[in-house]
């Protein structure tokens, strides 16, 4: 679509560019000029529009990251909760734990309770022989 140009339209140009190129070739240069520029604009509506979607898809990210990062938070703090309760038990279990071994403690004398487990042993090994008897005499 190339447009024809008079003369009219221009400034007087200096006879030597006149000469030079003509107003056909002048045109064409417009021509190719301006769809070179119109080539910039769509290329820059399409940059326009691709930063358009990823400053979208980027905020859609931002908002995730922030709830993910509230859930991570709720869970710590659940764990912490959780971890105190564990940590408080096991001190009232050592608690009770030193309770009963001090009252076990009155209740049997230290070198008594060292002559009961004695005496427990060896009531454990005869009644081991005994079994391997009875074994025995079962045996045909």
């Amino acid at each position: 679509m190339a447009q024809k140009f008079t003369k009219t339209k221009f400034k007087k140009l200096d006879p030597k560019i006149e000469k030079m190129l003509s107003m056909n070739e002048v045109g064409v240069l417009l021509e190719n000029i301006n769809d070179n520029i119109k080539l910039v604009a769509e290329g820059h509506l399409d940059l326009k529009r691709g930063i358009d979607n990823l400053s979208g898809r980027m905020d859609k990210l931002e908002n995730r990251f922030d709830t993910l990062e509230m859930r991570v938070y709720s869970v710590e703090q659940e764990m912490k909760s959780g971890f105190k309760t564990i940590i408080d038990f096991m001190h009232e279990i050592d608690s009770e734990a030193t309770k009963i071994k001090k009252k076990l403690e009155a209740k049997v004398d230290k070198g008594e309770y060292i002559i009961i487990e004695q005496r427990v042993a060896t009531l454990e090994l005869q009644v081991n022989d005994c079994q391997k008897m009875i074994d025995a005499a079962k045996k045909p």
